[in-house]
C-alpha cells in the first residue's frame, strides 16, 4: 500500500559553507554586544553577519522557486541572537505572521542544545486515534525536533508554530532566528 501525504510542512536545512572559518569571530561579536538578559536584535544589519545573510536569500530564492514564486525580492526583515546564558524566557511557541519564511542558524551548542521543534499544524489534538498511539512518527507527533548542528542552518513557512527547548543551562548555546520576508518584483503583496 502507497501513504500519501495531502499536506506537509517543508523544513528545508543546509549548512553555512565557511562557518568553520567565521565561527570564532562571531562568537566573539555576539559575547561582545549582548548584555546579560537582553537579546542583540537586528543582527542581520550588523556587516559581520552580511555573509550569513546573503547565503540565507540565496537558498530562500530557491524555496521560493520550489514554492512557484513569482519573480521576486527577497529580505530579511528581523534577526536576534538567542543565548540560554543571557536569554531567560520561556518556551513559548511562536507563529510569526509578519514573515513568509522563518528560521535559525546554530551558532554554537552543547551537546545538549536548544533543540528546534516544529508543531505539526495538521495534527487535530482532540483527535481519539492519538489514544491509540504507541509509538510516535511524522504522522502522530504533535512535535517534531530538529537537531541541528553549528554552523546549521533551518527554515519554514513563518504559519509553522514552533519553540525552542533548553536541555542545558550549564553551557551556552547561541541561536540566532530570523525572518524572511519575500515581495513581488514588482509590487506588495496586498
Amino acid at each position: 500500500m502507497e501513504v500519501k501525504s495531502l499536506y506537509s510542512t517543508p523544513i528545508w536545512t543546509s549548512n553555512f559553507p565557511t562557518f568553520e572559518k567565521d565561527k570564532d569571530l562571531l562568537i566573539k561579536i555576539i559575547q561582545n554586544n549582548i548584555q546579560e538578559n537582553q537579546i542583540l536584535k537586528d543582527s542581520h544589519r550588523c556587516e559581520e553577519f552580511s555573509s550569513l545573510f546573503e547565503y540565507i536569500c540565496d537558498i530562500t530564492h530557491y524555496i521560493s522557486d520550489q514554492f512557484g514564486f513569482s519573480k521576486r525580492k527577497i529580505a530579511i526583515s528581523s534577526s536576534f541572537i538567542n543565548s540560554n546564558i543571557y536569554d531567560n524566557h520561556p518556551n513559548n511557541t511562536k507563529i510569526v505572521n509578519k514573515n513568509i519564511f522563518s528560521g535559525v542558524f546554530c551558532i554554537k551548542k552543547s551537546n545538549n542544545l536548544n533543540h528546534l521543534y516544529i508543531s505539526n499544524p495538521g495534527l487535530n489534538k482532540m483527535w481519539l486515534g492519538l489514544n491509540l498511539v504507541e509509538n510516535k512518527n511524522e504522522l502522530n507527533s504533535e512535535n517534531v525536533k530538529i537537531d541541528l548542528s553549528e554552523g546549521g542552518i533551518a527554515i519554514w513557512p513563518s504559519y509553522v508554530p514552533h519553540f525552542f527547548k533548553n536541555d542545558d543551562i550549564e553551557n551556552e548555546n547561541i541561536l540566532l532566528s530570523f525572518g524572511i520576508m519575500v515581495l513581488p518584483e514588482n509590487g506588495s503583496l496586498l
